[in-house]
């Protein structure tokens, strides 16, 4: 029932039924799905922003997980998450090798796997590892393409993107292209992806020289959107306005 009213978007509920599980699983002395459930709600305190009790949460139920030779990916893998969220980047890039070597051994998941491969390119993207984030976020995309994973494939094809115009090399994506992938993400309702997509697009438009086109698209901060989200739109505006001549507007949006 937690994990139904997690998929709704209902946390409060999926908190209530998490916290319910551990206590009788350590009442009925059920370590490991005490350590589940432990582990459930240090997803919802990543989930809710909570950074330091996501991390504390993941660490008190790593014992068991670890333990348990099909779950210990998954603890890799979360925990890693939380660590991009906090910005620390290369521990989470060491957390999410533990999950490979469990993925490519005795556990064989492909989604979790393809899914460990998209973090891992938005850490090498983080890391300015241009070229390696392209590759790995291909092959994410193309297990994605395989299991149906409509909503994965989009986001996945957005790390391509991302690393292409980061300095992969390669052709570079056609603004259209991108615009079609903003779109079809917003359709998912993936909202945050949507407007990064979108970003890209204004992106491509500057490197392509069509300022003007850059310039009626280009978006501006929101209230209560993530501080990462702000940044980027700024470092957006700015590149904007000193390509367009307007270096006092640029060093402001800077």
């Amino acid at each position: 029932r937690g994990f139904l009213a997690l998929s709704e978007g209902r946390l409060a509920a999926a908190r209530r039924d998490f916290a319910d599980c551990a206590r009788q699983a350590h009442a009925l002395t059920v370590p490991a799905l005490a350590g589940q459930a432990s582990h459930n709600l240090a997803c919802l305190a990543l989930l809710s922003g909570d950074l330091p009790r996501a991390l504390s949460g993941f660490d008190a139920a790593a014992e068991v997980l670890r333990s348990w030779d099909g779950l210990r990916h998954v603890h890799h893998l979360d925990r890693a998450r939380a660590l991009v969220a906090a910005g620390l980047l290369t521990e989470a890039d060491e957390e999410l090798s533990l999950a490979v070597a469990r993925l490519t051994g005795a556990v064989r998941n492909p989604q979790d796997l393809a899914e460990v491969e998209l973090l891992r390119a938005q850490v090498a993207g983080g890391l300015d590892r241009p070229v390696e984030a392209a590759e790995l976020a291909r092959r994410a995309r193309r297990r994605f393409v395989r299991r149906g994973s409509t909503t994965w494939t989009l986001v996945a094809r957005l790390a391509e993107v991302r690393a292409r115009q980061a300095g992969a090399g390669g052709r570079p994506v056609p603004v259209a292209e991108i615009e079609r992938l903003a779109t079809d993400l917003a359709r998912q309702g993936l909202v945050d992806d949507a407007r990064e997509a979108g970003m890209c697009a204004v992106r491509a438009r500057i490197d392509a020289g069509d300022l003007a086109g850059a310039g009626s698209a280009c978006p501006r901060p929101r209230r209560g959107e993530p501080v990462t989200a702000r940044l980027g739109v700024r470092g957006l505006r700015a590149d904007l306005a000193l390509a367009t001549g307007r270096r006092t507007r640029g060093l402001a949006e800077l």
